[in-house]
């Protein structure tokens, strides 16, 4: 007798609506796992630079994170702090970013691009963020003074409504009119993620 086993990675899509299991597994996960661990499995990264890479923060993460802080604090998540990341309109996507100047991602932003197929065509689609907040002045980098000597933060924040929460999106980290490279981008599977 021959037996078979077949690995089936596993499927999501980013929540917009979290079931109250989904909502026990987010808190339980973020109560036994540290921040950064939770984060690392919501990372993305540029496929054109090795400095740069990207988080995705869903609700489902946004539970986990704040569960883990409140038990950090000695406390438990409360309701009203569940409902208020639940009632949330918006994801965040977080940039992690390099430059020369330390005043360098102050004009950065980012939007999405969206690939949809409509009537057999394919129709690609610009999502802005409905917030968008980067590091006035970034942090100095183990290379500094070296190039590239500093680390900022870009952050957009999207609107769950404009994204289908299984496609393929492409992020795009727009850069200050100095650069030489405008922008950066970074694939995202929504699929792959909850």
């Amino acid at each position: 007798m021959l037996i078979f086993f077949f690995l089936i990675p596993q499927v999501h899509a980013i929540e917009v609506n979290l079931s109250k299991s989904e909502v026990g597994q987010a808190i339980g996960w973020g109560e036994r796992e540290e921040g950064s661990r939770i984060l690392r499995k919501y990372k993305f990264r540029c496929s054109t630079s090795i400095n740069e890479y990207g988080y995705l923060v869903t609700k489902y993460v946004d539970l986990a994170l704040a569960a883990g802080e409140a038990k950090e604090k000695g406390g438990k998540l409360s309701e009203g702090e569940q409902k208020a990341i639940l009632a949330k309109k918006d994801f965040l996507i977080e940039i992690h970013t390099v430059g020369d100047r330390i005043d360098f991602a102050r004009e950065y932003s980012l939007v999405i691009i969206t690939s949809r197929s409509i009537r057999g065509r394919r129709e690609l689609g610009v999502v802005a963020p409905t917030k968008t907040e980067s590091d006035s002045l970034g942090k100095p980098r183990e290379t500094w003074p070296n190039s590239p000597g500093y680390e900022a933060v870009v952050k957009g924040f999207f609107p769950y409504e404009k994204i289908k929460p299984k496609e393929k999106i492409i992020v795009i980290l727009i850069r200050g009119r100095w650069e030489e490279e405008r922008e950066l981008r970074f694939e995202v599977d929504l699929s792959r993620y909850k």
